[in-house]
């Protein structure tokens, strides 16, 4: 859900407008949040409106419920006055329970004799959905990156430990993977070993995966690998990855997150393999945003919502994933 400060940010961006309308989804404490924007508008005529009504359900309606609406939100309106005339224009901020269900929201509205700006005119006024359109930095707090830094770094340490205990076990398990994604003349026990010590090193909050040749970890190592490796050629690697972690097809638990769909081989992947497909490509991506975050302002903003939903199948995959490597590995 948006914060009050994101909506503050995102109306104050946009193009004056005599009236200008908005609708933000809150599904609950409506009335908290409208207190929080009026808190923080300062000399912006936005008005947040808590909408306890149906409207906005028909195309052929808006303009008589968005008239219905000033009406009713008229103290409010005047409590701005001023700040409307110097701006040179109002901010309407409906606050909706649910999503707005209208597609075309444009509509000329003649606006009242009481209107702060421009009474009686007619001017054109669409409704933008802030729920949506919303725009935040990479780094933006709702994207919960600490907690994706802290998942990756559990895997590292995860993956490492299994490639070791997989390793002792019968050299030949990860020779495959190895000679797809290790570093060149670099021994398999001493560079995991080396690895292991840097992550000891590192708080998990502030882990930062690397793609660096001088000191690779596991989870460094896949992000490179999927970076210069077509899907098809990743899937090979998906079937050797998978037989050093010893992971049964019953014991893995979300076989696909979004990343790994959009990303699919030509040739379709089943269970385990899918599995560790998954993982990996899930992997280079949440590399690829927490870098990304590091260097927010080199980027453009994207949809808030858009974001945190694909922070959360990123985190939700993650988090699968380290639970059923520690059972695969025996840990508690």
């Amino acid at each position: 859900m948006l914060d009050a400060t994101t909506v503050v940010e995102s109306v104050r961006s946009r193009p004056r407008e005599k009236l200008r309308v908005f609708w933000v989804r809150v599904p609950r404490d409506r009335d908290g949040f409208r207190r929080k924007i009026a808190q923080l508008r300062a000399r912006s005529p936005i008005v947040p409106w808590v909408l306890r009504k149906a409207a906005l359900r028909h195309a052929d309606s808006v303009m008589s419920d968005i008239l219905d609406i000033l009406n009713d939100a008229r103290a409010e309106i005047l409590a701005v006055e001023g700040a409307a005339r110097e701006a040179g224009g109002v901010d309407l901020v409906m606050l909706g329970k649910a999503d707005l269900e209208l597609a075309d929201t444009s509509s000329p509205i003649l606006l009242p004799d009481w209107f702060p700006v421009a009474p009686g005119q007619t001017p054109e006024v669409h409704i933008e959905d802030l729920t949506w359109s919303a725009r935040v930095l990479l780094s933006d707090p709702k994207l919960a990156l600490d907690d994706l830094r802290r998942l990756l770094h559990e895997l590292d340490e995860t993956l490492t430990r299994s490639l070791l205990a997989s390793r002792a076990a019968d050299h030949r398990l990860t020779n495959s993977l190895w000679d797809q994604i290790g570093p060149k003349n670099s021994g398999i026990e001493d560079t995991l070993r080396e690895a292991q010590g840097r992550l000891d090193a590192v708080t998990p909050t502030a882990y930062r995966p690397s793609t660096r040749h001088g000191k690779p970890t596991v989870v460094g190592l896949l992000w490179r690998h999927a970076n210069g490796t077509p899907p098809d050629a990743v899937s090979r690697t998906a079937k050797a990855l998978v037989e050093v972690l010893r992971i049964k097809d019953t014991e893995i638990g979300r076989d696909a997150s979004l990343a790994a769909v959009l990303n699919r081989p030509s040739s379709p992947l089943v269970g385990r393999v899918q599995w560790a497909f998954s993982l990996i490509v899930t992997v280079r991506c949440a590399c690829q945003l927490v870098t990304a975050a590091a260097h927010a302002d080199e980027y453009p903003r994207f949809g808030a919502e858009l974001l945190q939903a694909t922070s959360h199948d990123l985190r939700s995959f993650l988090d699968d994933a380290v639970a059923r490597l520690r059972i695969a590995e025996g840990a508690p």
